[in-house]
């Protein structure tokens, strides 16, 4: 049974169980988890959407891009060392590259990465967070995470699970009708950050989660994780563990900095929006602006014009990444086979 199916029947059922017809009022939350490996010069950032009916899982996404980077020739910036980019410029994620990420012939179970992230994600379908990570003692790399999964889930599955936990634990206040056959669907633009032309230590990943239904979303959430990196006089890196996006040791995102990321200020010189607004404020207004759209509709929407004269950001990869997650919805591998 294919995730759309599954997703589908898991949808109806649970429509089912709490008498509500044809939608159901879901919070829904992204999450993620940041680790980055200095000596490789590596981000592996993990994503998690999901929508939630009181604790339990409605259906979730996850999805995993690795960035890889090395100090420039001058040693005051990164280079991107990744072959795998996409004609947007971005890193394409496990999910997307699908059989090029080649572990289907080396995985004892003769299943590629992005069946098993679906697997996974089918399997924590119906179960609450606690009883996810409860539910997989198992210790991957090549193991079973789980009897339930001993054909379909070999992979370490603990940053899939920290990331789901966070994306629960920052879960939207207000409840979205969703209908019962929507999905989930997430996306990542990923890549090294723009620096106005000048040499960057930044690595720079918008990520974005949507509930869709018949190609338009009827929840949004998006975020920035930002990882910026030390350069020594040797060219050996490290996370600048000074930058406002290392809160406390742990890399956290734009939303998360709240008004840490201090852009209010800057905002309101600019004068489109009267007394300026914080990133985890004109991220809403993005998110609202795309709320009800379709794919085409989302990557059409303009900063400062109409529906988001709330946000003042450039807002491209923003909205790359919330329509790509659109049209990644309900598909059972997004990667062409």
């Amino acid at each position: 049974m294919n995730k759309k199916t599954l997703g589908l029947l898991t949808a109806l059922c649970l429509s089912a169980a709490v008498g509500c017809g044809e939608t159901t009022k879901c919070t829904v939350g992204l999450g993620y988890d940041a680790s980055f490996d200095a000596a490789k010069g590596q981000l592996d950032l993990t994503t998690a959407f999901a929508s939630f009916k009181g604790k339990k899982i409605v259906d979730v996404r996850f999805d995993v891009v690795q960035v890889k980077v090395t100090a420039n020739e001058a040693k005051d910036g990164l280079t991107l060392t990744n072959k795998n980019i996409d004609e947007s410029y971005s890193v394409t994620s496990k999910l997307e590259l699908g059989l090029g990420y080649n572990m289907k012939g080396a995985s004892a179970i003769g299943k590629e990465v992005d069946e098993q992230i679906e697997a996974f994600a089918d399997w924590c379908v119906g179960k609450t967070v606690k009883k996810v990570i409860a539910g997989t003692p198992g210790a991957g790399h090549g193991e079973a995470v789980n009897e339930e999964l001993a054909t379909s889930v070999t992979i370490t599955v603990d940053a899939f699970e920290a990331a789901l936990q966070n994306a629960f634990d920052t879960r939207t206040e207000d409840k979205f009708e969703i209908s019962a056959t929507a999905t989930a669907g997430i996306a990542m633009q990923s890549g090294l950050a723009y620096n106005y032309g000048n040499p960057t230590k930044e690595i720079s990943v918008a990520v974005a989660g949507v509930m869709a239904n018949n190609g338009k979303t009827e929840a949004v959430k998006m975020d920035e994780i930002v990882v910026p990196v030390a350069i020594a006089a040797d060219g050996a890196l490290s996370l600048d563990t000074g930058s406002k996006y290392v809160q406390n040791g742990v890399v956290t995102s734009k939303k998360d900095l709240h008004e840490l990321y201090a852009m209010k200020e800057t905002s309101k010189n600019i004068g489109k929006i009267e007394g300026g607004a914080e990133w985890d404020e004109q991220a809403a207004a993005i998110e609202a602006a795309a709320t009800g759209k379709t794919a085409e509709e989302i990557k059409a929407l303009v900063a400062g014009e109409g529906e988001l004269t709330g946000a003042t950001m450039t807002i491209t990869n923003y909205t790359a990444a919330i329509a790509k997650a659109t049209n990644y919805a309900g598909k059972t591998l997004i990667s062409a086979r």
